[in-house]
């Protein structure tokens, strides 16, 4: 969708975009990516086919590979550095002041793509005309701080720290209260102004220390990917347990978040921003779920 955006700056014979909803958007990617087209190479000439999968795994999931090629590897790769090289080149040219307005929403703590980049590879490129950048924060009473891999809010601190952004900027968080509990707020500032903090009727499930690349569009009712109900058993709760290696789905696979608990408000930022009818009609916030 970027990728074409920009192609009609270029070419004023395609359609115009009137504007851009992004969830969990691939502006960048890990560099390891980059080694992908090598593996697939690898396997063909040594006649190794497995060499052409990053994984495989049981495909029990209706909508989504379980299985990863490398190949789609490689062409993911390929279009965020072709989106990279096109963002940078037009943007010194002053071509990006045509760029349709875009809201994108990303989760700070994502194992596919890169939100640092989507800070520096696209919106501070684009110059002001509307655009936004919804940003998930971790939940701070986890208490998994000492067990992450990295830090994941570095770039929401850049992010606080600097006021002059051509940009909207919101942050779902539940970090600076006095108080801190599960129970999250909006901070927003609107191109460069001061912190506004406004309270959100929405909260942290029990046990949930943050979202995922996958969870951002799905509501907690949602039959496949959501938290269930009455019992009920979905892919949003598949957190099995019994003996290790005793089922051929890892336990990454079953304790990745796939629903979001923010969901209302990313739907109705994404009504508003499209101008959609109706609007008025999506609750501003969803009963807590703990």
């Amino acid at each position: 969708a970027v990728n074409y955006a920009l192609e009609c700056l270029d070419e004023p014979s395609l359609p115009r975009v009137a504007g851009l909803v992004l969830i969990s958007p691939e502006i960048g990617l890990s560099p390891v990516a980059a080694l992908a087209v090598w593996q697939g190479r690898a396997g063909h000439w040594l006649g190794l086919e497995k060499l052409a999968w990053d994984s495989i795994a049981l495909e029990y999931d209706p909508y989504k590979y379980g299985s990863f090629a490398v190949n789609a590897g490689d062409q993911a790769y390929r279009i965020t550095k072709q989106i990279d090289k096109r963002l940078g080149k037009m943007s010194k040219a002053g071509k990006l002041a045509r760029f349709p307005p875009l809201i994108a929403f990303q989760s700070a703590i994502d194992a596919t793509v890169s939100a640092p980049d989507l800070v520096t590879r696209l919106f501070d490129r684009l110059p002001p005309n509307g655009h936004e950048l919804v940003l998930f924060d971790m939940n701070h009473i986890a208490e998994v701080d000492h067990l992450l891999a990295g830090n994941p809010t570095a770039v929401l601190d850049g992010l606080l720290k600097q006021s002059a952004r051509p940009y909207a900027l919101s942050i779902i968080t539940n970090r600076g209260e006095t108080a801190a509990n599960s129970d999250v707020f909006l901070r927003r500032r609107v191109n460069g102004g001061k912190f506004e903090t406004s309270a959100l009727d929405l909260s942290w499930p029990d046990g949930v220390y943050s979202l995922s690349h996958i969870a951002l569009p799905f509501p907690i009712s949602d039959p496949w990917y959501g938290a269930g109900r009455d019992g009920k058993l979905t892919l949003g709760n598949l957190a099995l347990r019994g003996e290790r290696g005793g089922l051929r789905i890892s336990p990454a696979d079953m304790l990745r978040q796939r629903w979001n608990p923010f969901f209302p408000y990313l739907l109705k930022r994404a009504h508003e921003f499209c101008n959609l009818p109706g609007t008025e009609k999506i609750q501003d916030a969803a009963p807590k779920e703990n």
